[in-house]
């Protein structure tokens, strides 16, 4: 029973977190939900849900109101989530394909000047490389984004790497983990990106 409780309540925030990603790819925890809506998308009645969201307010996982019809994911749930991906064990990297192959345009410091940027598809190695470079140049990118933009681009990082470390790694996750990344990135300067990330600039 208690491991089928616990089984719920990762399910259910795992969903709520999709749901957020998928209202608002930059900023999930920012996303207002219903927790009965995302409740009846994963076939959960109003009863679990309402035992779910309990453990997790009492948790500090999500904040809650309105007698429990408010749901926001605090970053100490998204954390949770992460050290849950991270206890599945490594394996070898497998081709993933990352984005549609469409263009991200860069604005560059000069006005009217924009450089294409694509994404190329990539294999797990490829993007495990794409996180370290990105974390290597934090010092840089801090020049060029907010504490918040900074603060998202870690915290996208580390969960696109944890997901790409899992046994069988979740490709429509990843892509979308890929997509957050590059939209904090847009607000950096082309020059500036072409410098620090070498292995997605086709």
């Amino acid at each position: 029973m208690l491991q089928k409780q616990l089984e719920e309540k990762i399910t259910f925030l795992k969903k709520a977190y999709e749901v957020a990603c998928d209202y608002s790819p930059s900023s999930p925890l920012s996303v207002n939900m219903n927790p009965v809506g995302v409740g009846e998308t994963i076939g959960f009645d109003k009863a679990t849900v309402t035992r779910i969201m309990n453990e997790l307010v009492q948790d500090r996982y999500v904040d809650s109101a309105l007698g429990m019809k408010m749901l926001l994911i605090r970053r100490e749930g998204l954390n949770y989530l992460r050290e849950i991906e991270k206890e599945v064990v490594f394996s070898p990297p497998i081709n993933i394909v990352v984005g549609d192959n469409s263009n991200f345009q860069f604005q560059n410091n000069t006005h009217h000047s924009v450089q294409t940027i694509e994404l190329k598809s990539q294999n797990a190695e490829d993007l495990l490389k794409f996180v370290h470079e990105i974390n290597a140049g934090l010092n840089t990118l801090q020049k060029h984004l907010s504490d918040s933009e900074i603060e998202t681009l870690k915290s996208e990082t580390n969960y696109l790497e944890s997901n790409l470390k899992k046994q069988s790694p979740d490709s429509s996750l990843i892509k979308t983990v890929s997509k957050n990344i590059l939209d904090v990135l847009k607000a950096v300067p082309s020059n500036v990106i072409a410098n620090l990330i070498t292995n997605i600039i086709q």
